[in-house]
């Protein structure tokens, strides 16, 4: 097994009270009613240090309950009405809310995003950002996939069922993220970073759209990651 691997797993064991928190959120949350069961807002605000006010919480938790009714509910559609109901811009907290709702989605938060090379723009412009959370939140599922497909996954899976088999019914994404979470800043999963420059010349008819379709089909088809983007020059 990987020493970077073990370490994290080790730092989980002593930590594991945290897990047990997350088990009781995911165990409880269709069982009751978020909104009213203050013992849930409770353990779901220590868990994922939800430090905001009592007004902000009472929004937060009953969109959460509301969101229980909504099929297919998404990132996007959270990240909105956090922003309609508060004017905050919540990524990390709307993909925590989500995730609980449904565990196989991933979280936000800043180690993630470390790993992942991603640092948010500072937009002054409230719209721009809430586009550019969207799109954020839309490769770090991305990465998931794409490392949960790789060869490497399983041993890094079947480390974490090993170490803590009360466990193994959760998620594959949510035990990679405790793994990235009990590695701190360690590289738990290296790959080699290829930096691409360069341009691509296509027939004027390829759009953008297409021409990136095709792009992270071949991406994926290796079961590469890909973040950035394109322009026409």
């Amino acid at each position: 097994m990987d020493g970077n691997i073990r370490s994290a797993l080790n730092n989980l064991q002593l930590r594991k009270k945290d897990m047990e928190h997350y088990a009781s959120i995911i165990n409880r949350v269709w069982n009751i009613v978020v909104s009213a069961d203050m013992d849930f807002q409770r353990e779901f605000t220590y868990f994922y240090r939800v430090r905001r006010d009592g007004e902000w919480r009472e929004v937060f938790y009953g969109l959460f309950e509301q969101c229980k009714k909504i099929t297919g509910v998404s990132f996007e559609y959270i990240l909105r009405e956090i922003y309609k109901r508060t004017g905050r811009i919540e990524a990390s907290f709307s993909s925590k809310m989500l995730a609980a709702l449904y565990p196989q989605m991933p979280i936000w938060d800043s180690i993630v995003l470390s790993k992942l090379r991603i640092k948010p723009s500072a937009y002054q412009d409230k719209e721009k950002r809430l586009t550019e959370a969207v799109k954020i939140y839309q490769e770090i599922a991305y990465w998931y996939k794409g490392f949960l497909q790789s060869e490497g996954s399983a041993e890094v899976l079947n480390a974490f069922d090993e170490a803590f088999p009360e466990y193994q019914n959760f998620t594959p994404v949510k035990k990679v993220d405790f793994l990235i979470w009990g590695g701190g800043d360690t590289n738990l999963f290296s790959q080699k970073i290829i930096e691409i420059n360069g341009c691509v010349e296509v027939p004027p008819v390829v759009t953008e759209d297409e021409f990136m379709d095709k792009f992270i089909g071949f991406i994926e088809s290796n079961h590469w990651y890909f973040g950035g983007g394109v322009k026409e020059v």
